[in-house]
């Protein structure tokens, strides 16, 4: 071969060590990042008993990260720095990376330098897809203009969303200046050939040219090598995969986690992702990432041998040639479960606080209703009161006696309404302030009907109704005297309000198993279906008035229903228009105690 071919293969062989440079630099820089991230997420983690060996290995990794010969940096969706290694921040004039925080190239950089970095930027991220080994104008740290090999990929979350940019950048004006050269000394090729051997001590000059490009590249290897070492003690599982997802390597976090080497895992349990992968749908997360040739993230769940409930985040990333075919896949898994953990519940507060401010808002909006109907109907009695009392005030001696006595007749009713009104009101606020003193015991039941028909007789014998007690002597019920008999006070009263002249109220009860079941009915008016599905809830508490013009508001069947369950009972009514009333009171028996 002449002294023409080996200068020719010479230089074809360095301008393919520049090509296969620009691609394994940034990709292998793009693992360092990942691992150190991952590193000190979990490092936090370690038990107190590694923390100086994680601490040691955590300056190990910083003093990397920070002693990389080349610009590394993360940047968020409107393209302010997030992290940045010292070289970076040593290019932008500050000496700690932490003052880039939250700034963008146009803090640092002339505008013809920034917006055409910031136009690339959110052109990746609008995309999605990685900018690789663009040759650009950037500075040095002596603010000289030179020539950058950047490469910038978007980072995804969970849903498969940019949020950010990974950069990198390499000086390559030293490449650029030897591809100027190597152009020119091509195109003078002939030049070269006709002069060769005047031009000897040249052609020495290019071969310690060549010579220093291959210690570059050596110098690299071993920066290569010590990348891999990184990579085999993260705490995160790091697979090596061919091109088909068959394993190639594996980290020793891979063996601390499955409890075998690589080899024993391919022999019991498969060699290729798809056969022991956890996700039902790995294959089409594999097409997917031939296809768009982008790193996909996916999460999953598997029991471990002690039958622990774990959560995994899985990523994996491409890794492609110069013809963009994929030549390899990295699998990167991380231990979620605390996360998850803390997710669910975060969600299940969220959900009961949620549950509660509808209530509350419920409960508050029926409140409002009540004070508003329980103020109208609590300024009617003491109205007339009022406009009597003022009349018997000034014209006393001018009415005669029978009209004083309707007067006071009119008083009394009034009074005796507000009177009631203010004694439920006052057992309903007992029963939401769990204020109620309850003292069950067993109780004679016909016993206590007898003493609510004699509170009630008056008013009875008003209307010439009829208070009937069917109830045998000796049934007996076991709870709170003082609330139930507001109970059937309240029914009673309720009974007699809407029963004609003539009409007859009367009670009974029955006894099975454990419970009694007291009735009341009346002879009266009845009520709608409508009007019994309101009759026990507050915020559709109403009332209509009685067959001889009772007022009321209804809150005392809202007294009743709660006392009955304070009791451990139940109250039902089963009534038609027309045909009367019954309401069944259900309560625990002598049996119980």
């Amino acid at each position: 071969m002449d002294l023409r071919s080996i200068v020719i293969s010479t230089i074809l062989q360095t301008s393919s060590l520049l090509v296969v440079l620009s691609v394994i630099i940034p990709l292998a820089l793009i693992l360092i990042i990942i691992y150190t991230w991952q590193y000190r997420k979990l490092a936090r983690k370690f038990s107190k008993k590694n923390l100086n060996e994680a601490f040691r290995q955590k300056k190990l990794l910083e003093q990397l990260f920070d002693s990389l010969p080349d610009r590394v940096y993360f940047k968020d969706r409107e393209s302010r720095f997030i992290l940045a290694n010292k070289f970076v921040s040593r290019i932008m004039g500050e000496e700690d990376p932490r003052q880039l925080f939250g700034k963008t190239d146009f803090d640092f950089y002339e505008p013809r330098f920034a917006q055409a970095y910031y136009d690339d930027e959110q052109k990746i991220m609008a995309e999605g897809r990685p900018m690789i080994s663009k040759e650009e104008k950037g500075l040095d740290m002596d603010g000289n203009e030179i020539y950058v090999s950047t490469t910038k990929i978007p980072i995804f979350d969970d849903r498969n969303k940019v949020i950010g940019i990974i950069g990198l950048g390499r000086d390559i004006t030293p490449q650029k200046k030897a591809e100027r050269e190597l152009k020119q000394k091509s195109e003078n090729l002939r030049t070269i050939n006709l002069l060769l051997e005047e031009r000897q001590e040249e052609i020495e000059e290019m071969a310690e040219e060549i010579n220093a490009q291959s210690e570059k590249l050596k110098k690299f290897n071993e920066e290569l090598e010590r990348l891999s070492l990184v990579a085999s003690k993260t705490e995160n599982t790091v697979i090596i995969m061919d091109g088909n997802a068959n394993f190639e390597w594996a980290n020793d976090a891979f063996e601390k986690k499955y409890k075998m080497n690589l080899d024993s895992f391919k022999e019991e349990h498969g060699s290729n992702l798809r056969e022991n992968s956890s996700h039902p749908n790995i294959s089409v997360i594999l097409n997917q990432v031939y296809i768009t040739r982008k790193p996909y993230t996916y999460n999953s769940k598997y029991i471990d041998k002690t039958g622990k409930e774990l959560w995994n985040q899985t990523n994996i990333f491409p890794i492609l040639d110069l013809e963009d075919e994929v030549t390899n896949l990295i699998l990167i898994d991380s231990d979620i479960t605390d996360l998850k953990v803390a997710e669910e519940q975060i969600k299940k507060q969220n959900e009961e606080i949620e549950s509660q401010a509808r209530e509350l808002q419920k409960t508050n909006a029926t409140k409002d209703r009540l004070f508003s109907i329980i103020a109208h109907d609590l300024k009617n009695p003491f109205h007339s009161i009022l406009g009597f009392t003022e009349i018997l005030k000034q014209q006393y001696d001018e009415i005669t006696v029978e009209k004083q006595q309707e007067f006071l007749d009119m008083i009394h009713a009034s009074t005796q309404s507000a009177y009631e009104l203010l004694e439920n009101l006052l057992d309903w606020a007992r029963t939401q302030t769990r204020k109620v003193n309850m003292k069950p015991s067993r109780l004679q039941l016909s016993e206590l009907v007898d003493e609510v028909i004699s509170l009630q007789s008056l008013q009875a014998s008003v209307k010439n109704i009829q208070l009937i007690n069917e109830i045998d002597k000796g049934t007996e019920v076991y709870a709170d005297k003082n609330l139930i008999n507001t109970v059937i006070r309240n029914i009673v009263g309720n009974a007699i309000k809407y029963t004609r002249e003539g009409g007859r109220v009367s009670l009974s009860a029955t006894q099975k198993n454990t419970h009694v079941k007291i009735m009341i009915t009346d002879t009266g008016i009845g009520m709608m279906e409508s009007q019994r599905k309101a009759l026990f809830e507050l915020d559709r508490m109403n009332s209509s008035a009685g067959t001889s013009g009772e007022t009321g508001t209804g809150l005392g069947l809202i007294v009743c229903h709660e006392f009955m369950k304070l009791n451990g009972g139940h109250i039902s009514v089963d009534s038609d228009p027309g045909k009367g009333s019954t309401f069944t009171m259900t309560l625990p028996g002598k049996g119980t105690s």
